[in-house]
């Protein structure tokens, strides 16, 4: 991330999101969250995605 010109944040988007740096731009008000997904598949006829989560756990 940079502000003015000078590197503040750098790396995964997991850790730059949750940095102090970024304090400043995510509202207080608000709860936000990045997720890492994979698409699997988008639905033919409407403008949906499947989405995977994470590891499956079957049992």
């Amino acid at each position: 991330m940079l502000d003015s010109g000078s590197v503040r944040a750098f790396g995964p988007l997991e850790k730059v999101w949750s940095s102090s740096a970024m304090r400043p731009w995510l509202p207080m008000n608000e709860l936000t969250s990045v997720l890492r997904v994979q698409v699997l598949e988008h639905h033919p006829d409407y403008p949906m995605s499947a989405l995977s989560l994470g590891i499956s756990i079957s049992g």
